[in-house]
């Protein structure tokens, strides 16, 4: 059938317009849909909007390019709004599924996500029939009485829709730009730009060839920046956030998964040399074809093997190390541990899986391999439990817990200058009559007998609870302000926080007023050990983790001795910090504050950006002043430092007074401080 272009009233609606670009737009739907099964993305919510949206773009394009064809070649009003009612359709419902994507990758909760699904989809519904009514009641696209089609391309139902979705979406943009990557808002933004100015272009010249082609543009961005599951050239392999998406996955599939986990003892700078990279691709694809390897960091591969499909995986695990890799480990001569174990169904992120595969992997001696069984299971098990026990019972706080023995650690110093007899004044009298002792009511109390206690630690410490003073209750008196206070301003301050590019830590040291010397002092290599735990669990090298230490910045937070009415003698004259007057910063000429120029300086550049006030503090010339564990700590890790506090009156006292707002302006500090770029 030879098939003539009809040359009618109605050539003005493909005037400007070639298929071309529609037809290429289906191609590249087509192509992207295929990527998609074939490439693993986690199933989510997410992922099912997006590839709707592709499949809707592809039926848009498709029936534009029938619209065209219909126009030329054939003369049915019937076809030609049907296919228009389509495309503008699909087109909107794209529109619509898009701005509900943005709203669920934001993360709005609630009655105010609830509201707006409404006005999405309502608007959707009302549009999409008013526009598919439009050649029926006679208006923007119809055609009059002469057999001319009209089609007003700025008053039309689709284009003021268009209007309203690309005006939300920006709304959405805009007002939540804080819960979006810096780096995706800027590619979303650009983009919604670059298509209202397509449209606009488009609607001047009275064309709509590159129309659909404008919703392609944001969905490419979100398939790169979003949903990009980008394997390696080099290993085949899958990055860090398939493999957190795959073990997320797990706990919903319930599939039998069997993991080798080969980790490399090198720095973060060493590169893979592209052919031991195609020889680890080739080596785990030769035994296992169906495996999924993982690379999330440069040391550590991860191959998941399903159980299911492969019988004594273990076995065959076992063999292959024994045999064909350390032939090829003595040709790159590099160090490794091997770690073999099954899925754990409370391993659901990559997060849990390092610490599982550290808690395995410690103990090995390099160029070694291990298969765990029950009992490793059982013993990190046990070690999860006793973790997540200690995490309550910190939470709760409570000293009635029957999991907590309480031990008292009594202030030296308290009475300097008094001339009372430790030995003679300061024993505590526990009952006057004979009956139970000391030991009896704490074997009573941990529920055995006397006899049975081997070993025990009891203090005295001050029961009673704190309260407000002062004629508008401006003060706070309580046992051991100092420096609780602090512990918590700086605790509240990182959860309150939102911490971008990098590793945001608050250290508690304990048995400060003793000399810190203890295993769990502020001199001891507990801050150090957790620095080289976080930076072995990601993959830094020693290197590394020394050039992140010069890099980083340490507040010591120290409760500071404020000015007393009555003692003011005791303050530097031109130094007095005021309870309710701010951070503290302290400043020491011997050193025993680290406090000094530079981060001193920052430090009063962070009270500025936090909107705080700042003091400073100056112990008199004729007066030994105390010290912080700033100085203690640094000396373990060099990191620059400053030394701040909160004013309080009677320091190291049964009962000290504070400023009931400076713990405010303390959190308002470590929020700002841990969140600064």
């Amino acid at each position: 059938m030879n098939l003539q272009p009809k040359i009618l009233s109605n050539a003005f609606l493909i005037n400007g317009y070639t298929p071309a670009v529609d037809m290429i737009l289906v191609i590249l739907c087509i192509l992207l849909l295929l990527l998609l099964r074939e490439t693993f993305i986690r199933r989510s919510r997410l992922f099912l909007l997006f590839r709707t949206c592709i499949a809707l773009l592809l039926i848009a394009a498709f029936s534009n390019s029938c619209f065209y064809y219909t126009v030329l070649y054939f003369d049915s009003d019937t076809t030609l709004c049907i296919l228009r009612t389509i495309y503008h359709s699909s087109l909107l419902l794209i529109f619509c599924l898009y701005a509900a994507y943005l709203k669920i990758l934001i993360g709005i909760p609630g009655k105010t996500g609830h509201i707006m699904n409404i006005f999405l989809y309502s608007l959707y519904i009302i549009f999409a029939i008013v526009d598919a009514l439009s050649p029926v009641l006679g208006y923007s696209f119809y055609r009059d009485s002469s057999g001319a089609w009209h089609d007003n391309l700025y008053l039309k139902p689709f284009t003021i829709a268009y209007g309203i979705y690309m005006a939300f979406i920006f709304f959405l943009l805009l007002y939540y730009h804080k819960r979006i990557p810096t780096s995706l808002f800027h590619m979303l933004v650009i983009v919604q730009f670059i298509c209202v100015f397509l449209v606009c272009a488009e609607n001047h010249f009275g064309s709509n060839t590159f129309l659909a082609i404008t919703f392609l543009l944001p969905i490419m961005v979100i398939l790169y920046m979003v949903h990009g599951s980008s394997y390696s050239i080099k290993t085949g392999a899958l990055n860090a956030d398939s493999l957190n998406e795959y073990l997320n996955q797990q706990a919903s599939i319930q599939i039998s998964t069997y993991y080798m986990c080969l980790r490399f003892d090198t720095d973060s700078e060493y590169v893979m040399p592209d052919e031991l990279g195609k020889l680890f691709f080739n080596f785990w694809n030769g035994y296992f074809k169906n495996g999924l390897l993982f690379h999330p960091s440069t040391d550590f591969f991860v191959l998941a093997i399903d159980v299911s499909d492969i019988r004594n995986a273990d076995k065959i695990a076992q063999d292959m190390i024994q045999n064909d890799f350390k032939r090829h480990f003595e040709t790159y001569k590099l160090p490794y541990k091997i770690v073999m174990f099954n899925h754990l169904d409370f391993c659901e992120n990559l997060e849990q899986f390092y610490e599982l595969f550290n808690f395995f992997a410690e103990p090995m001696e390099l160029n070694n391999f291990r298969s765990c069984d029950t009992a490793d299971y059982k013993s990190f098990h046990d070690m999860k439990y006793l973790s997540a026990q200690l995490k309550d019972i910190a939470e709760n706080g409570s000293l009635d817990d029957k999991r907590v023995l309480v031990y008292c650690q009594p202030v030296r110093n308290v009475n300097a200058g008094k001339t009372f007899n430790v030995q003679e004044d300061m024993l505590p009298v526990y009952a006057q009559e004979d009956g139970a002792g000391i030991r009896e009511l704490a074997a009573g109390a941990a529920g055995v007998q006397p006899g049975q206690i081997v070993g025990q630690e009891l203090y005295l410490y001050v029961r009673e609870k704190g309260h407000f003073v002062g004629r508008d209750g401006e003060w706070i008196l309580a046992p051991r302000l100092d420096d609780q206070q602090c512990v918590y301003g700086v605790i509240q301050g990182l959860l309150s926080s939102r911490v971008h590019n990098k590793i945001a830590m608050a250290a508690v040291f304990h048995n400060e007023e003793v000399g810190s010397g203890t295993r769990q002092g502020a001199d001891s290599t507990f801050l150090e050990d957790v620095i080289t735990w976080i930076t072995e669990a990601i993959g830094i090298s020693d290197g590394g983790k020394r050039r992140m230490i010069t890099n980083s910045f340490l507040i010591s937070a120290d409760n500071a001795h404020g000015i007393h009415p009555n003692y003011e003698s005791k303050a530097d004259p031109t130094n007095q910090p005021l309870l309710n007057g701010g951070i503290v910063l302290k400043f020491h000429g011997g050193q025993k504050y680290t406090s000094d120029a530079m981060t001193s300086g920052y430090l009063r550049t962070l009270c500025k950006g936090a909107g705080v006030s700042c003091q400073s503090y100056h112990n008199r010339s004729d007066i030994a002043g105390g010290s912080t564990l700033g100085n203690i700590s640094t000396a373990h890790v060099s990191i620059p430092s400053v030394d701040i506090g909160l004013a309080q009156w009677a320091m190291h006292s049964a009962m000290e007074t504070a400023g009931t707002k400076d713990l405010d302006a303390l959190i308002r500090l470590c929020e700002h401080f841990y969140g600064v770029d």
